[in-house]
Parts: C-alpha cells; sequence; structure tokens
C-alpha cells in the first residue's frame, strides 16, 4: 500500500506549517499541532483517499480479497486509514490508525458520519491508538476519532492510549497484534 513518497501518493506539496516548505504529504495542515476544529484540506484528503482506493482496488483485481485488507497509517496516514478506510465501497478487515484523526470540523464530521453509516465498511472494526503526550495530533484527535466511529454505528472500536509522544510504541505494536489475529482469526 502507498506510503507519501512521490512516486506513490500526492507527493511533494506544500505544507503550510512546515514553513511553507515541500515535503511528502497526504493533505495540507492548518498548523501543527493538529486540533480539533481546525481547517481541513477536504480537497487534498478526498484526493489522496481516491489514490488509496485505486491501490486496495488494484490488490483486490489481483485476487486479494477486500475482506482480508487492513488498512492502517500513522498521523496523517492515520487519518487517511479512517477516511480511505471508511469510504471505500466494498468491505475491509479492519481499519488501524495509530495518532490520527477524523475530519477536523463539525461540518466535515457529520459528512464522514454519515457516509460511515450508509457506506459498506459500517461494521469493519477499527483499532485507534494515540499517544497521552501527543504535541503534534493532540490527544483529543484520538477521542474524537473513536467517538466519531462509535456515532456512526461502528460498534467494534478499539481504543488504547500510551503513555508517549508522537511516535509508536512496543506496547502499542503488541496491542495491535492481538487485535489483528483477533480480527484476522491468525491465533
Amino acid at each position: 500500500m502507498p506510503t507519501t513518497p512521490a512516486n506513490t501518493c500526492r507527493g511533494c506539496q506544500l505544507t503550510t506549517p512546515a514553513a511553507r516548505a515541500r515535503m511528502p504529504s497526504w493533505m495540507d495542515l492548518e498548523k501543527i499541532p493538529v486540533a480539533m476544529g481546525d481547517m481541513n484540506d477536504a480537497k487534498g484528503l478526498k484526493a489522496s483517499a481516491e489514490i488509496i482506493h485505486g491501490q486496495i482496488d488494484a490488490a483486490v483485481a489481483k485476487g486479494t480479497a477486500s475482506t482480508d485488507i487492513v488498512l492502517g497509517g500513522f498521523s496523517q496516514g492515520g487519518a487517511m486509514a479512517l477516511y480511505a478506510g471508511y469510504t471505500y465501497t466494498k468491505t475491509l478487515a479492519g481499519v488501524v490508525s495509530f495518532s490520527g484523526w477524523p475530519p477536523l470540523l463539525t461540518a466535515d464530521e457529520l459528512a464522514f458520519i454519515g457516509a460511515v453509516k450508509a457506506g459498506a465498511n459500517a461494521k469493519t472494526p477499527a483499532f485507534v491508538a494515540h499517544g497521552t503526550h501527543d504535541e503534534v495530533v493532540l490527544p483529543s484527535c484520538g477521542e474524537r476519532a473513536e467517538a466519531c466511529l462509535k456515532e456512526a454505528g461502528v460498534t467494534d472500536v478499539t481504543f488504547s492510549t500510551f503513555a508517549m509522544a508522537h511516535s509508536t510504541h512496543p506496547a502499542q505494536m503488541t496491542a495491535l497484534k492481538s487485535w489483528l489475529e483477533e480480527k484476522l482469526r491468525l491465533g
């Protein structure tokens, strides 16, 4: 699946908080830290979701069942996993978001909740994790991701916090491993 290098996604684009520098990015950010109520780059979010949907479609065309695919990411990738995963037209096995966020503005969030309720992944389980000391994507963003999914009717949401900043942690990976084994029946 894609990451943010120029050859696999939207590529190097203007990213506002990075001193107007170009850097690998799924979408533009209004500021850092990312907080609920910030402006969304709706155009970038939707364009990147189309790329991810195309990558999933390509995997399905090669014989992988969509129900065997877990979409996940960290930070912007976590936000993209939530948005692209829950707006994808075929059922997925799961969605994982580390230090991600749902759409940041209330109007966009309501549209996302409506899309999840009406979509193919309303019953798709989610694993949402966030650092309690995250100063890049505020912890309230992870909490709101969990709440949005539950408001949309996703009943299988695992939300975990870890005493860490904007990073991953071995305990987080252990929790994800257990979740994947359970959801994919690997254990």
